[in-house]
């Protein structure tokens, strides 16, 4: 499941680079980055519930907070790409962010 998003990622990339300011492209690449999120976020929970890290770690607790971060703002950008462009290209940007804002959330 994750070495398919791994491998058609180039293909998604190499068509958001053929045109940038595609609404498809920018779609496709969004689909597959939060593909790719999702399979990390399900290995990621896989280790945790196998008991292959140690969650009384808050760094691991961390871990699991943020790892669901990339699929859901991958998801959000691939919706504002129908509304354009250049609000789904800020929305990338805005990944880190989501990450930390789902890292503080779920702390208190």
């Amino acid at each position: 499941f994750l070495l398919f998003f791994v491998a058609a990622m180039p293909f998604a990339s190499a068509l958001l680079s053929e045109d940038v300011m595609s609404s498809l492209a920018t779609m496709v690449y969004g689909l597959m980055f939060a593909g790719l999120g999702l399979a990390k976020a399900f290995l990621w929970r896989h280790a945790v519930k196998c008991g292959l890290t140690d969650t009384s770690e808050p760094e691991v607790r961390s871990i699991s907070r943020r790892v669901w971060s990339v699929p859901v703002s991958a998801t959000v950008v691939t919706g504002l790409a129908w509304a354009g462009v250049p609000f789904a290209i800020a929305g990338f940007m805005l990944t880190p962010l989501v990450a930390l804002a789902f890292d503080r959330i779920r702390r208190r």
